[in-house]
């Protein structure tokens, strides 16, 4: 059905602490908020808010995982050249800038995608046979000084103390052409002395785009290498070259013997015959290897040492910190008939060394902290298990203990208890009470195995004993269901990197999988069956075909004991043993599908899309086009399924996650034939909008309740225009947001910096009730803009982006939270049309990504109508004092209703002044408000002491909301 919008030109984009010179005092101060609603729908059924949760579950043990599963190495490349079966890759993300070794790949799965005529393909399945990389590591964008002939080189201070190297130098062209090498010289490992550094006359260089690669320069010649002992420093010196292209020289080092180069590039197992199966330039090539060898060193080259620490995201969490890069501990298939519980399908093997204990569950990162911090889980006051299934290969070894790690302070409530394995498996269990500490540092719990025997452990757990393992809380249920949240977005399984998983992990038991936190898939569907929401799965791209067409049985297909079978149907049967006997579908009334996050953004590499050609057309497509395809793609494999049904293509719906700035919406938009949302990321400030943290003073109050003016109602007018265009040719897409709410700048990121007191500040102001103010306002400005579906980012508890305070703080709502929940609970329905007759405005003018915007308003209304129910919000973007010196901030408020009268109404507003938070203690409570229906005439709502509110009217900062019951309409 088409919607009627009321277009509110505005313009959009601005930075924290506006600073607003000669503000008007008409405008501003003495113009009062007058509001008409009319009857016109300009968005049908606006649905209750979403969330998205981090990883999530009740485990004491920080990172979720109890079981020992292998890590899934995988990553993605771009195809340098064509080749029947030799993959030519770039050396710097085959070698991860020089950071593996050959053969750390070999006997991995292979899978090459390519667009062709305008559709991607899957065109090999392949393994790779054998890992190559022989090259020299070159530096980039300089080159030393071409009349100077010395230089130095210093190794990297974590190499590895027995490491080896060739090093040798070349000459550098004006096109960035490399010479041979000039005669190597091996060296060995030496240990810079401390601030140390190789001291080289470099300049700037780099190659012009399409410069002639077909030529050498002439060699460097006569090199000579000696070690500056003192300094740990390799003095070089050669014999320069007379040519007048030499741009200068440069340096370069190699693992392996030059003499015996081959490049980079991996050797694939099957020799195909088939035309469309050799490997073209630009293909893009997935590889997969489940890395279940143990101690994974051997893929790492020589200039990386301290392998105990570099190895951990190689290593299942469990393994020792101190045994990670060791020979003392492997992974070990279970037996068909195991007697271990949800035991995945592998388990640990440790042997501790001699006078080295073992502390099994030391990985990484500390379980257990204090109150000091925010970052680390405080057990809280209640009963705690610990469990573990357990077995020696002596009858006599020395007892494991289950104890702390660390700092007394923190984990003295876990005590010391030990347990006695025998040779056959044994489930052990202990019980403890938590204890909050307000002093110490860190620990971690762990299982102490003296030498003597060789342990073997699996599903080592620690969690709540009032509730199942990795799930909410009993209080976390509750919050979930009264916040009347619609779905909820799963972000544990993204943001892999290469350390991942695959569709093994994914749908196995909870704890599971390495590097989802623990979050697998039959674990988060029965958390959003039992919380009533709908699931928002996020996977990561880098499924094959086969494991898609996996989800998609395991999700879909019947399982009937009686004529079907584990080997008939695998993934079925596997959902039916976990105890789910009907498809998961059946449980929902729709599940939304978004592949990866934010697939344009850097940091997430490398599961985000580049540019890529059309290999039968010559055909350009820009990266959110390659998304777009790629996307298409999957959900096409899923349909493929024979278990696709109708039930399941009514209910699937496909979420793509676009970009708030820049092209790569319309990309997207413009190739996808399945894609029904485009969201994009919709923060309040931060680094996300390129801000600075929010402080305590007007200025930054007055920018958080701006954002809306400035950027969130331009950007939706704008999307909404270019959804308007597509829907004109006939495709169907809604908006969206996949995240949403108060945005954070951390020190350090987008070169950000924080100090402790700014963090504190940007803290007390983002979980305000201004900020719950303004948090909402964006939410209905969108929705009044066509965007049917957002998402707070995120449900969890402590800082940052978070919705509740922690446990030891009262486990309360902030405000931005309080907000959209209230509307959940209270006010869904279709959203009126609401037209402004008086309005104070101010003119703000551009900073950082916030355009001017010139009478941008400082008050709004929106409503929304279900039945015989109208819900009115009235809101204030006034702050007192700013930007007119000496203003109160209260607005004079009155709203022209579109109803005669109502059988009752309630006003629901929030206690506290506009900058109470809700972080130690809660300051900001919804109060509920019984308002005389008599007091509503001619149909006017006028905001004084009669209707809930000031005789000034409405106070800064504030939101209203006004449910009318039982109303009678004005015609």
């Amino acid at each position: 059905m088409m919607k009627k919008h009321a277009v509110i030109a505005m313009g959009a984009a601005c930075a924290l602490g506006l600073n607003i010179q000669g503000a008007s005092l008409d405008n501003y101060q003495n113009r009062p908020a007058v509001f008409e609603i009319t009857g016109t729908v300009v968005n049908e059924d606006v649905e209750p808010f979403s969330i998205t949760a981090p990883r999530y579950g009740n485990s004491l043990k920080r990172l979720g995982t109890s079981g020992f599963e292998p890590v899934v190495f995988r990553n993605k490349f771009k195809l340098e050249r064509d080749s029947r079966d030799i993959a030519v890759i770039d050396k710097t993300p085959l070698s991860f800038y020089d950071s593996y070794q050959s053969g750390y790949l070999d006997g991995a799965e292979v899978f090459v995608y390519r667009i062709v005529n305008g559709k991607f393909k899957l065109v090999r399945k392949d393994k790779v046979k054998e890992t190559v990389l022989e090259y020299w590591n070159v530096g980039d964008h300089k080159v030393i000084d071409p009349s100077v002939t010395e230089g130095e080189y210093n190794w990297d201070p974590w190499s590895r103390p027995t490491a080896e190297r060739f090093i040798s130098v070349f000459s550098v062209d004006k096109s960035g052409n490399l010479s041979t090498a000039s005669d190597p010289v091996k060296i060995r490992f030496a240990a810079p002395a401390k601030n140390a550094k190789a001291k080289n006359q470099y300049v700037k260089f780099r190659a012009p785009r399409n410069a002639a690669s077909d030529s050498k320069p002439p060699a460097p010649t006569n090199l000579r290498v000696k070690l500056d002992e003192a300094r740990g420093v390799y003095e070089l010196s050669w014999a320069g070259v007379s040519d007048p292209d030499i741009v200068g020289y440069a340096i370069g080092v190699t693992d392996t013997d030059p003499a015996k180069h081959r490049g980079c590039y991996l050797e694939l197992e099957n020799k195909s015959p088939i035309e469309q199966e050799i490997l073209r330039d630009g293909d893009m090539l997935f590889v997969s290897k489940v890395l279940d060898q143990g101690n994974p060193a051997g893929m790492l080259s020589n200039r990386l040492g301290n392998l105990d620490r570099i190895v951990r995201e190689w290593v299942p969490n469990g393994v020792p910190n101190e045994y990670a890069s060791s020979d003392s501990w492997k992974l070990v298939k279970h037996e068909t008939d195991t007697p271990v519980t949800d035991g995945g399908f592998y388990y640990l093997d440790i042997t501790p060394e001699e006078g080295k204990p073992a502390y099994v569950g030391k990985s990484g990162i500390p379980d257990i902290s204090t109150t000091k911090q925010d970052y680390y889980p405080v057990p809280e006051e209640t009963t705690y298990k610990m469990e573990v299934w357990a077995k020696a290969d002596k009858a006599d070894a020395p007892p494991f203990v289950f104890e702390y790690n660390g700092d007394k302070r923190v984990g003295g409530f876990v005590g010391h208890t030990p347990f006695q394995p025998t040779t056959k498996w044994q489930k052990f269990e202990h019980t403890f009470m938590g204890k909050p500490s307000s002093e110490g540092f860190h620990a971690y719990l762990v299982l102490t195995c003296q030498p003597g025997a060789t342990y073997s452990f699996d599903n080592f757990r620690v969690y709540r004993a009032d509730t199942p393992y990795l799930d909410y809380s009993k209080k976390d249920y509750e919050n979930l269901k009264q916040s009347g949240m619609m779905a909820f977005r799963t972000h544990g399984p993204i943001k892999t990197g290469t350390s991942t998983y695959n569709m093994n992990n994914y749908l196995s038991a909870a704890g599971s999988s390495p590097e989802m936190g623990g979050n697998t898939l039959p674990q988060m569907l029965t958390t959003f069956k039992n919380a009533g929401m709908f699931p928002w799965l996020q996977i990561e791209f880098h499924m094959s075909p086969d494991e898609w067409l996996a989800f998609a049985e395991y999700m879909l297909a019947e399982y009937d004991p009686k004529k079907d079978t584990p080997e008939s149907k695998p993934w079925a049967y596997r959902r039916y043993r976990q105890g789910h006997h009907e498809p998961w579908i059946h449980d929902f009334d729709r599940i939304y599908f978004e592949l990866a996050n934010e697939t344009w953004n850097s940091l997430f590499r490398p599961w985000v899309f580049e540019n890529q050609v059309d290999a039968a057309t010559g055909q350009r497509y820009a990266r959110g086009a390659v998304y777009g395809k790629f996307h298409d793609m999957v959900f096409e494999t899923l349909k493929s399924s024979p278990y696709w049904n109708k039930e399941a293509a009514e209910k699937f719906i496909n979420v793509l996650g676009g970009w708030a700035i820049g092209s790569y919406n319309k990309e997207i938009i413009g190739a996808t034939e399945h894609g029904d949302f485009l969201t994009i990321a919709a923060y309040n400030g931060g680094w996300d909008e390129g801000e600075g943290p929010a402080q305590e003073n007007p200025a930054s109050y007055f920018s958080v309740l701006c954002q809306v003016n400035q950027t969130a109602i331009p950007r939706a007018i704008e999307l909404k225009a270019m959804a308007d265009e597509v829907r004109a040719g006939g495709k169907k897409i809604h908006l969206g947001t996949y995240e949403a709410g108060p945005g954070y700048a951390l020190n350090g990121l987008n070169k950000a910096k924080v100090s402790k007191e700014q963090g504190r500040q940007q803290e007390n102001v983002m979980k305000s009730k201004l900020a719950g103010t303004a948090t909402l306002d964006s939410f209905l400005a969108r929705a009044y803009h066509d965007f049917d579906i957002q998402n707070f980012f995120t449900f969890s508890r402590g800082e940052l982006w978070t919705s509740h305070a922690k446990e030891y703080r009262g486990g309360q709502a902030y405000p931005c939270f309080m907000t959209l929940s209230i509307f959940n609970r209270l006010s869904t329905g279709d959203m009126l049309e609401t037209k402004a007759v008086s309005v104070p405005t101010v003119d703000v003018p551009e900073a950082k990504r916030r355009r001017a915007v010139k009478d941008a308003p400082l008050a709004a209304v929106y409503a929304t109508e279900k039945g015989d129910q109208l819900s009115v919000f009235c809101i204030s973007r006034k702050i007192a004092g700013y930007p007119v010196e000496g203003d109160d901030g209260y607005t004079p408020f009155k709203v022209k209703l579109p109803i005669r009268a109502a059988k009752s109404i309630t006003l629901y507003k929030m206690t506290g002044e506009p900058t109470d938070n809700n972080i130690f203690s809660e300051k900001v409570k919804w109060q509920e408000v019984a308002i005389d229906p008599g007091f509503i005439k001619d149909g006017e709502l006028i905001i004084d002491e009669n209707t809930g509110g000031t005789a000034k009217g409405l106070p800064p900062a504030e939101t209203y909301l006004y449910v009318f019951a039982g109303v009678r309409t004005a015609k």
